[in-house]
């Protein structure tokens, strides 16, 4: 009996004599999910989060390294720290290149791996063995944030609009929900007072939208447009534009599409925004170029409250004929790029030319049945020929054939146009035949 007592006594004595150094080599560790890295613009921090699972104050030494894709150490920083019995947060600051300087390359950076090594100092002994291991930076910055920003390409005055910001994670695209996103509208106005809306947070899939109204009157064509987030002690922008239609509702016409040397030629421009609205008060510059695109008359208008300028030109007796263009443009200001054109022919007048036209009552007729032909008559210039000589004509049809009583196909010996009638007037510009097939 006394010696099994003395071997248990002997038992737990090795016990407790080897549980302190087997205790001492497991009892750090690095809790990696809790480590956080802060990039700055500044520069750069790690908080590492380290567990240490004995009763007694370790004193080490940490080295970290930031090795990039190649395995080769960029930066490294080291640190002598005490670490008390539970969970520490120790902050180390990497060095400034880290950080990429004034404008850091996140996407890049996102790829590198952030090795520790935690050793014991030497006069402590309660850290026989190095601790290390290797986190993904990408892993170690989920508040990182770029900022994706939609909208609508053309904006008009007076108009309500939404930009659509979206702010997910550089290196796994998964959203970031908290973001506190803004944006200003600079439209280039005398006081550079920009155009700021409300400040909203995106939502679980990382999206807000940032509501605005512009003014009634945009003196510019382009509103750049610059959106901020914020999250922490971390911030991002996004930069775009949004185009401004100034592009206004013209048109220019005359009072006929064809004079004559010595004729009055009468033209009017009607100009509208982009919201329907008379352009007033604007100076319009009109052109008449000749078929050679030189030019024979320009005046300056001024359009009136109801958006309508007009203007009158006396043909010259000798003037080229041809086609002539009537070009009209808005003067400097906000519709510099609007304008409209129009085209007239100056010739001597001639016989106008007419066009025919015969419209059946079907498309094909049986034997002994009647067809009814209606005929128009139309000058090209538009107006109805009331007057005139016609003949009607009744022709196979190109390849010859044709049916007989049976329905059987034969081919017609002769294709010669036979007259079937004729005639001298006709009421309306409208003559109206029956016939039998």
């Amino acid at each position: 009996m006394r010696y099994l007592a003395s071997r248990f006594v002997w038992a737990v004595t090795v016990c407790l004599v080897l549980v302190g150094p087997c205790f001492a080599q497991v009892g750090i560790r690095v809790n990696e999910t809790a480590t956080r890295i802060q990039i700055h613009s500044d520069g750069t921090i790690v908080d590492l989060s380290i567990e240490n699972q004995t009763r007694e104050t370790i004193s080490a030494h940490v080295l970290l390294e930031l090795v990039d894709p190649k395995g080769v150490v960029q930066v490294h920083a080291d640190q002598d720290a005490s670490l008390p019995s539970g969970p520490t947060k120790l902050k180390i600051a990497l060095p400034t290149a880290f950080a990429q300087q004034k404008n850091p390359d996140r996407r890049s950076i996102l790829r590198h791996r952030l090795r520790y090594t935690i050793t014991a100092n030497p006069l402590s002994k309660s850290l026989p063995t190095p601790i290390g291991g290797i986190i993904s930076v990408s892993e170690a910055t989920p508040e990182i944030f770029e900022l994706h920003v939609a909208g609508p390409a053309f904006v008009r005055e007076g108009g309500h609009y939404a930009a659509r910001v979206r702010a997910i994670h550089p290196a796994t695209g998964r959203p970031v929900t908290g973001v506190k996103v803004q944006a200003s509208l600079d439209l280039d106005t005398d006081d550079n007072k920009p155009i700021v809306t409300k400040t909203l947070a995106t939502d679980r899939q990382g999206f807000a939208t940032l509501e605005f109204a512009l003014p009634v009157t945009v003196s510019t064509d382009e509103i750049d447009v610059k959106v901020t987030g914020k999250l922490g002690d971390f911030s991002a922008e996004a930069d775009g534009e949004f185009r401004v239609n100034h592009f206004s509702n013209v048109s220019v016409s005359t009072d006929k599409p064809i004079y004559q040397p010595g004729q009055a030629l009468h033209t009017r421009l009607m100009a509208f925004d982009t919201s329907k609205r008379a352009i007033a008060d604007q100076t319009v510059v009109l052109k008449i170029l000749d078929p050679e695109e030189t030019l024979v008359y320009r005046t300056e208008l001024q359009t009136s409250r109801f958006g309508i300028a007009a203007a009158d030109w006396q043909i010259p007796e000798h003037l080229r004929l041809g086609t002539y263009r009537i070009e009209a443009r808005f003067g400097e200001g906000r519709y510099e790029d609007s304008g409209a054109s129009a085209s007239v022919k100056i010739s001597r007048y001639e016989l106008p030319t007419f066009n025919v036209t015969a419209k059946p009552d079907r498309t094909y007729y049986l034997p002994n049945q009647n067809a009814s032909i209606e005929i128009h008559a139309d000058y090209l210039f538009g107006d109805q020929c009331v007057t005139g000589m016609f003949a009607l004509y009744v022709k196979p049809n190109a390849n010859g054939i044709t049916a007989n009583r049976n329905g059987i196909s034969k081919r017609a010996k002769r294709t010669r146009e036979i007259r079937t009638s004729k005639g001298t007037t006709w009421p309306e510009s409208i003559w109206q035949r029956t016939m039998r097939a």
